[in-house]
């Protein structure tokens, strides 16, 4: 299933606030604030996944984030 974008999502929301469907999709889209000045980014500049050598630990999955506004780059890491 492919998600529209989340600003046609957004559109929907506010013209059906009521509808339960709507609101998973755009917890489905989980969008990322910038650290510096709140500016809400849809989509990772790039994602990839790492895993320890050692084969011990958690293997991740890290998300970088460009902010459109001020150009500040941030990552995001998540255990798989």
């Amino acid at each position: 299933m492919e998600l529209p974008r989340w600003s046609q999502a957004r559109r929907a929301r506010l013209k059906y606030p009521c509808t339960e469907s709507m609101d998973s999709l755009m917890e489905a889209l989980d969008m990322a604030k910038c650290p510096k000045d709140g500016t809400e980014v849809a989509r990772p500049t790039k994602e990839w996944n790492v895993a320890p050598k050692s084969k011990k630990g958690p293997k991740l999955h890290i998300k970088l984030y460009t902010c459109p506004k001020c150009g500040h780059k941030w990552r995001e890491a998540a255990k798989v």
